[in-house]
């Protein structure tokens, strides 16, 4: 059993080795600000851990080549470092501890929040911070609750917090989805990749080889196309990174295995035109 105590923030785990499968379906919990998570999720990517908190938090280690724990970190919104991150020596001292909180009223105030407001009692929650569309805005917390999806969307309950005040304000959730007109063949006849989409994901972040100076806190999007013999072509890299990343994603998607053919083998899919797929691919600075 491995303890890791930082500050306010008490974290247990049991590992029997740093190196788990690349995806682990395994149920466990993770104690926050005095408040236990559970995670039924982790993930192995190059020398990091991800374990997906049913809340929505990513809470991240990350390991030397020796198997000591090098950094450890909270997310929100894949991408955004919340509260801290502790950068650690090779002998397990504590090198650094970088304030990484967006305000006063950080992560542990909203889960204490959660956890005393009667609306949310034995509710599935969901945590994160509103989007920065400007310069001038700031980001705000969102508590997501009792979602509900039909044909038409997805609606959710919501409240949110100011980070600098506090102050708590309604926040609905609300998305619409446009029908499926198309009518081309049945989804499950598109070439895949083995073990699904998420593990190409994996596979492609465990070849990017990008200095760690290099790297910024952004999604990469990846989008191909792929015939229904699974031959992979026309590779976009978008986002909001340099492109040096993009480059370097290119590089590597080239390297890639082309996707296991589908059942339609004519080469084409309704309307002559490939199938078009999309990966999401988090990058992160852990520092």
């Amino acid at each position: 059993m491995k303890i890791h105590l930082v500050t306010v923030f008490c974290i247990l785990i049991i590992q029997a080795s740093i190196l788990p499968a690349q995806v682990s379906e395994v149920r466990g919990s993770i104690s926050i600000c005095q408040t236990d998570i559970f995670y039924s999720k982790k993930v192995k990517v190059k020398n990091t851990i991800e374990y997906y908190l049913e809340n929505g938090i990513i809470y991240i280690q990350e390991y030397y080549s020796n198997e000591k724990l090098q950094s450890e970190s909270y997310w929100v919104n894949d991408i955004i470092p919340v509260y801290e991150i502790t950068l650690y020596h090779r002998d397990g001292r504590i090198k650094k501890v970088i304030d990484k909180s967006v305000g006063k009223y950080d992560l542990c105030y909203i889960l204490q929040a959660i956890k005393i407001n009667p609306k949310l009692k034995q509710k599935k929650v969901f945590i994160s911070l509103s989007s920065n569309l400007d310069a001038s805005s700031r980001k705000k917390w969102h508590v997501t609750y009792d979602f509900q999806a039909d044909e038409h969307g997805e609606t959710a309950e919501g409240i949110g917090y100011d980070p600098q005040t506090g102050i708590s304000f309604n926040a609905p959730h609300g998305f619409e989805t446009m029908p499926d007109r198309s009518k081309g063949p049945d989804p499950q006849q598109r070439p895949g990749y083995p073990g699904g989409f998420e593990k190409m994901t994996i596979d492609l972040r465990n070849r990017l080889s990008i200095p760690r100076d290099s790297l910024i806190n952004e999604r990469a999007i990846v989008t191909f196309e792929a015939n229904t013999q699974g031959v992979i072509s026309n590779v976009h890299v978008q986002g909001n990174i340099t492109e040096y990343i993009k480059s370097s994603i290119l590089r590597e998607m080239k390297k890639m295995p082309n996707l296991t053919p589908s059942a339609n083998t004519t080469g084409f899919v309704f309307g002559q035109k490939p199938y078009t797929f999309a990966l999401i691919v988090p990058l992160r600075i852990f520092e």
